[in-house]
């Protein structure tokens, strides 16, 4: 159940909440989270995000991601590991940002730079001139990836990971001297 108020609107609301279950005990778990916070819980983790507006190049979003802090949760340009995080994002974003992969230590591998799968690598190689999107299982070691068709193409050095390529979460890789309005932090893990 979602809704947005003001603070008293939300007390008003939760004092007549009520949770009936048809049988055993069990925990409610109720959250307040500012409105341009987006949770999701996998495999019994909750993960929050967030989407900052702040033009910048990827190291530039890279320190601003890295210098939030979200419930004692630090901060960091999101890893997508799955459908469903990737969904999430593709439709709470207002606008293309950068999110945590980049290949800048080795070319053509690309690993999550920051947060618990800080130094996994979740695809390798190049795609250029490949048509079609490679979305879904990439090979390597469990990944996931939504790259879209010909990318990552490392067309004039790119080694930095953007999402929501052309509205449809799909990936691209740009280069370091590359602005974006937005970026994605992720608190969890």
């Amino acid at each position: 159940i979602a809704f947005s108020g003001t603070w008293a609107q939300a007390k008003e609301v939760l004092r007549d909440l009520e949770v009936k279950r048809n049988s055993g005990d069990g925990i409610v778990d109720v959250q307040i989270i500012p409105s341009n916070m987006h949770v999701l819980t996998r495999n019994g983790i909750t993960s929050y995000y967030e989407e900052v507006t702040s033009t910048g190049t990827w190291a530039q979003a890279n320190t601003g991601a890295t210098s939030r802090s979200f419930r004692g949760l630090t901060g960091y340009l999101t890893n997508i590991t799955s459908q469903e995080e990737n969904d999430l994002i593709k439709d709470k974003m207002t606008s293309q940002g950068w999110v945590g992969g980049s290949d800048s230590g080795t070319e053509g591998t690309w690993k999550w730079m920051d947060g618990p799968e800080a130094g996994d690598t979740f695809y390798t190689g190049n795609r250029s001139g490949v048509a079609g999107n490679l979305v879904g299982y990439s090979g390597y070691q469990g990944s996931w990836v939504s790259w879209n068709a010909g990318e990552p193409n490392n067309s004039a050095n790119e080694d930095y990971l953007q999402t929501n390529f052309g509205g449809a979460g799909l990936w691209n890789d740009l280069g370091s001297a590359s602005t974006l309005t937005t970026y994605i932090v992720e608190f969890g893990g």
